[in-house]
């Protein structure tokens, strides 16, 4: 859910988590980083494709 907030919440098998979407130190231009992130993300909270 996004909050305006340097951090969003997201709900993991033991609750909310906080997560940090500050942009430093970035990974723009990066090939397949952000997908490499959503996947990490999603395997650590139970929801992988």
């Amino acid at each position: 859910m996004g909050t305006g907030r340097p951090f969003d919440v997201v709900l993991g098998p033991d609750g909310p988590v906080l997560v940090d979407v500050n942009a430093f130190p970035g990974y723009r231009g990066v090939p397949g980083a952000p997908q490499a992130l959503a996947d990490l993300v999603a395997d650590r909270v139970g929801t992988s494709r």
